[in-house]
């Protein structure tokens, strides 16, 4: 078991990028929007910013998608999964950082872990 003052947070991320790497061996399909976030991001790639504005009007996350896919190397989809499992395990250690400075002991934060890696809504959305 993880021991130190922010072993709750370093479990939360770590609990959180093995779920959505689970989620990514599963190969789901891109919902919707997702699927505009990569044809942004290949376009971005291909022909730049106009482009990419031209299929999906705020690129920002199509363009930080093309981005990864190039300096990585992988499909824009891998880097669209591996960014998203990024900010859900950001976002994972975060909510345990905010239980623990409004006042949670030790065993406090741990349920914090707890209840942000079994949230429904979390989890449900892990593969979009």
């Amino acid at each position: 078991m993880l021991k130190g003052h922010r072993s709750p947070e370093i479990a939360a991320a770590l609990g959180s990028l093995i779920l959505s790497a689970l989620v990514f061996v599963r190969r789901p399909l891109p919902n919707n929007d997702g699927v505009y976030y990569l044809l942004a991001a290949e376009a971005f790639a291909r022909d730049g910013l106009t482009a990419a504005i031209g299929i999906y009007p705020w690129p920002f996350h199509s363009v930080l998608i093309a981005t990864a896919a190039t300096v990585f190397g992988i499909s824009t989809e891998a880097a669209a999964h591996g960014i998203g499992a990024l900010f859900l395990a950001a976002t994972s250690a975060a909510f345990v950082a905010v239980v623990r400075a409004l006042g949670a002991d030790q065993r406090l934060a741990w349920l914090a872990t707890a209840v942000v890696l079994c949230h429904p809504w979390l989890n449900r959305t892990r593969a979009l």
